[in-house]
């Protein structure tokens, strides 16, 4: 028999780890084609999964959507798949994603006030696009202004608004799965 304050993950939450990422293999394909990285809705996804799984369930799931999609399975940006998109020009924003669940993962997780969340998310999302910086910059042989201005500024408005619906949206799903006692943390 389990203690009541156990730190096992129920049943539940692996279910939940399970279908965030399944989640995350539907969306993660669906692009709007804007140069070499293209806009995807995936960050608004990992900012609502990390608000409905917690900083460590949320990375996982994404571990997990960023395995399947290293085996082959197309669930990258444009149908994309394998090991060459991962280690690619623009797989340093996919790696990057895991750092922007914990970036906005720890500042959710401590705090009910949507400013320290906005503050977690813009530090995230400034991770991500650094580690994706970094990346394209070596991988396409591109200097820091060229790389910012292929992999980030393109971007940038369209992350704040997504930023923007999950600060409204996430909470909301937050709350209503504590009230539902599928989440209890």
């Amino acid at each position: 028999m389990r203690a009541p304050n156990s730190r096992r993950i129920r049943t539940i939450e692996l279910v939940l780890i399970a279908l965030m990422a399944a989640v995350l293999c539907i969306v993660g394909p669906v692009t709007i084609p804007v140069g070499v990285v293209p806009v995807s809705t995936v960050i608004v996804v990992l900012y609502l999964i990390t608000y409905i799984l917690g900083t460590w369930r949320a990375a996982l799931s994404c571990l997990i959507y960023l395995c399947i999609g290293m085996i082959g399975l197309p669930v990258f940006a444009g149908y994309s798949a394998g090991p060459a998109v991962l280690f690619g020009p623009t797989g340093g924003y996919l790696i990057g994603y895991l750092l922007l669940i914990v970036c906005s993962g720890l500042c959710i997780g401590r705090s009910g006030k949507k400013l320290f969340h906005l503050i977690g998310m813009m530090a995230g999302l400034f991770g991500c696009y650094s580690v994706g910086t970094a990346w394209l910059m070596w991988q396409s042989e591109l200097s820091l202004l060229q790389a910012v201005m292929t992999g980030v500024m393109p971007f940038v408005i369209f992350d704040l608004f997504k930023i923007g619906a999950a600060l409204l949206v996430g909470p909301m799903f937050q709350k209503y799965l504590r009230k539902t006692n599928i989440l209890t943390s």
